[in-house]
């Protein structure tokens, strides 16, 4: 039976990102049209996010979700959760 593949670090990378932004999470919430509960309790741990919602608040923080094999294959990728410039 093959294992999951699993990416560690993504959820503390976008968590360290909400914190980082500078935005209540009342503003990221209206920006990104993810609701203020959701974004609170997945910030202190208690929910996990759909892919949807990660990537609405990545494009407002401005963020790129990229995998592993994609950073292997490109010496350019950027690493997942920087910022884009």
């Amino acid at each position: 039976m093959a294992r999951k593949k699993e990416y560690p670090g993504l959820v503390d990378q976008l968590i360290e990102a909400i914190r980082e932004s500078g935005q209540s999470l009342n503003q990221l919430s209206v920006t990104c049209g993810v609701g203020r509960d959701r974004l609170s309790r997945f910030v202190r741990g208690e929910r996990d996010l759909t892919l949807s919602a990660a990537d609405k608040i990545c494009r407002v923080l401005r963020l790129e979700l990229v995998s592993q094999d994609e950073e292997a294959e490109s010496p350019q990728a950027e690493k997942k959760g920087r910022r884009r410039k």
